[in-house]
């Protein structure tokens, strides 16, 4: 009862409530320092609160003092108490210095993904760079779409990535696509079936839609989930306007290979000028007509030259 509302575990509370009763039986007190340094240790390992123990500490002082009739007793408890606080206080700090190194560890992981990321301009690989890179963070799986068609994400989304530490589901080079039903989000993930926690975040660029990523959750830190969006989005709208670039510049190579077909082989004379009047382009028809042997010598000459 008196340590009620103290969030620990209480198996742990009982164990150190038992040997702090033992040292008043034996007199001794390895027994119960031992037993709360351990608690202490498997506290931290396991993401507890240790400075907790301070307020378990004082309810325990508190109520045991009623009951303590010598003052030899008395003291022997404050001397055991004052040890206990000391183990306390020693552990928190600990664990302060390793939350530190691993902030900074974290901080120093993100931003090698962050200059992987920004330096890449292809999609797929943005895909094996988040699949590699965010277990080292501490996130256990990732899945990623993009709108099918940004203006209208109702029109679907294409799964490019759905990975877990143990398993990277195949997927074509274009992605999968699935339709954006009310059951959109949970066909993103297929490749285990697993009960875990997950957050999702949007993916964009200033006004321009991207897609979703879902992220299982790993550190606490939900900044860190943040800045991840932001990098990724970067990443992403710079490897789809690559991507637009190069579709477009091998459209207007197609174009161009339709375009001098069509000149080397029409028997129609075929010529180009500037506003000057002069010749731009020819077709091998119209040179020899003019008694050149071939388009190249009629470049820059105008009518002028010819009649």
């Amino acid at each position: 009862a008196a340590l009620k509302g103290v969030k620990l575990a209480p198996v742990w509370v009982e164990q150190c409530l038992e040997a702090f009763l033992n040292e008043f039986t034996h007199g001794t007190e390895t027994s119960c320092l031992a037993i709360l340094n351990e608690v202490l240790r498997q506290t931290a390992e396991a993401g507890g609160d240790v400075k907790g123990w301070h307020g378990a500490l004082s309810a325990l002082r508190r109520h045991a003092l009623a009951g303590l009739m010598s003052s030899e007793m008395r003291q022997r408890a404050e001397n055991l108490w004052q040890q206990a606080r000391a183990a306390i206080g020693e552990m928190a700090e600990r664990v302060l210095g390793s939350q530190e190194l691993q902030s900074r560890q974290q901080a120093e992981a993100l931003r090698r993904i962050g200059m992987e990321l920004i330096t890449t301009f292809d999609v797929a690989n943005v895909m094996d760079i988040l699949a590699r890179s965010l277990p080292g963070i501490g996130i256990p799986g990732c899945s990623l779409a993009l709108y099918e068609d940004p203006e209208h994400p109702v029109e679907g989304v294409r799964v490019m990535l759905d990975c877990t530490p143990h398993e990277r589901l195949e997927l074509p080079a274009e992605g999968r696509l699935i339709p954006t039903t009310p059951q959109w989000i949970s066909q993103m993930i297929v490749s285990e079936a697993r009960r875990v926690t997950r957050i999702m975040e949007a993916l964009y660029f200033q006004e321009a839609q991207i897609g979703v990523v879902i992220f299982e959750v790993g550190p606490r830190d939900g900044a860190v989930y943040d800045i991840l969006r932001r990098e990724i989005s970067s990443a992403l709208q710079g490897a789809l306007l690559m991507q637009r670039v190069q579709e477009h510049s091998a459209e207007l190579a197609r174009q161009n290979y339709v375009l001098d077909s069509f000149l080397e082989t029409a028997p129609d004379r075929i010529y180009f000028k500037d506003r000057e009047g002069r010749i731009m382009r020819a077709n091998p028809a119209h040179a020899v007509r003019h008694g050149f042997r071939g388009p190249d010598e009629e470049i820059g000459k105008t009518d002028f030259d010819f009649l």
